[in-house]
């Protein structure tokens, strides 16, 4: 009987390629003979331009890129693995990480069976191996555990600062939003506008546009438009969708769903709209699954709308939704029907009253 979480996970520091052997954070739960994934999360090159382009993956380098391979020796928290690499890595700027890999003769899933979330450095992965049939008594959920949407703000300061239209502004400015989370790591000083991060959402632009929803093997939506009293209405600033990532055969790269964008917020009290989080990443290897009617599911999490403790209206733009995850089932026989959900999550609704304060921004999906 299996739940939860049956993974570890651990950051790969440094790699010996002579010795083939790797320095980790933790190697306190790993042991000469196990198998395990290693995978690259991160490390794609975009462009940083302050253009329609922004956004674009230039270079995904090495990002999407794992493989299988078993622990060698252990020593301290350097594990040297059994087999040369196959693909290449970039250690550490592409937050690679080393995965156990638990391997059953039969399992039955008795409890949501998922994954660590990602924390950044680690996690967002559920992989097994089973060596003849997966029993679902329950469902396989990934959902929300891969990269983070962008982070709702709130400077409190109700000022209008319409018309803004630039694709990236330092964090924490108050004329624009936090992009979500992707295959791309950016400097906090164009971490905020509406132009995407890869296939991570743009954040909304002021005066209150919505996020743009995460994106992963299809775009993201659109965020909704700007305040409507700013005039020349409707003005495009709203946070632009994440871009589609590439998936082929001959790359044989895979990714978590990118997040969606937050909305740009403004009035005191408010609680900020941040954007919903991307699913994880399945790895499935087994002769035979039954399914009995449960689900493996990777979807994205909701945007979120921003709230007002003690009243149900909220005058601000609103969250993007996270993108779906990616699922690899490598099974023989399906017993049953299964059932594979894979989808983005729903912009957020805008919630703040149109009869007095006018249209503003809802969140892409």
């Amino acid at each position: 009987s299996i739940s939860t979480i049956i993974n570890t996970y651990t950051p790969i520091l440094a790699f010996n390629p002579c010795d083939n052997k790797f320095t980790v954070e933790d190697a306190s739960t790993f042991n000469a003979g196990d198998t395990v994934l290693m995978i690259q999360m991160k490390g794609a090159v975009i462009d940083s331009t302050n253009t329609a382009a922004f956004g674009t993956v230039t270079d995904y380098k090495n990002a999407g890129n794992y493989e299988f391979n078993y622990v060698k020796s252990k020593a301290g928290n350097i594990i040297e693995l059994e087999n040369k690499l196959t693909r290449q890595y970039d250690i550490p700027a592409g937050k690679v990480q080393l995965i156990r890999v638990p391997y059953y003769s039969s399992v039955n899933v008795t409890d949501t069976l998922t994954c660590l979330p990602w924390d950044g450095n680690k996690g967002g992965v559920l992989v097994l191996n089973v060596r003849d049939t997966i029993n679902l008594n329950a469902d396989i959920n990934v959902s929300g555990k891969g990269f983070k949407g962008g982070v709702g703000y709130n400077p409190g300061n109700a000022t209008l600062t319409c018309f803004q239209n630039n694709y990236f502004y330092p964090s924490n400015t108050l004329l624009a939003a936090q992009k979500g989370e992707s295959i791309s790591t950016i400097s906090p000083n164009i971490s905020c506008g509406k132009g995407t991060l890869a296939a991570g959402g743009g954040g909304g632009a002021g005066h209150n546009s919505g996020g743009g929803g995460g994106g992963n093997a299809g775009i993201g939506g659109l965020g909704g438009y700007q305040l409507e009293p700013c005039g020349s209405s409707p003005f495009d600033n709203r946070g632009i969708g994440g871009r589609q990532l590439v998936y082929n055969t001959a790359t044989n790269k895979i990714f978590m769903g990118s997040g969606g964008g937050a909305g740009h917020a403004d009035n005191p009290g408010n609680i900020p709209p941040s954007g919903g989080n991307g699913a994880g990443i399945i790895i499935i290897n087994a002769d035979k699954i039954l399914s009995n009617s449960k689900k493996i599911t990777a979807n994205g999490n909701t945007g979120l709308a921003c709230t007002i403790p003690a009243s149900p209206d909220c005058h601000d733009g609103m969250g993007g939704g996270g993108a779906g995850g990616t699922v690899l089932l490598n099974i023989n026989q399906y017993i049953d029907n299964s059932i594979v959900e894979n989808k983005g999550g729903k912009g957020a609704d805008m919630t703040g009253s149109v009869s007095t304060g006018g249209r503003i921004g809802a969140g892409g999906g």
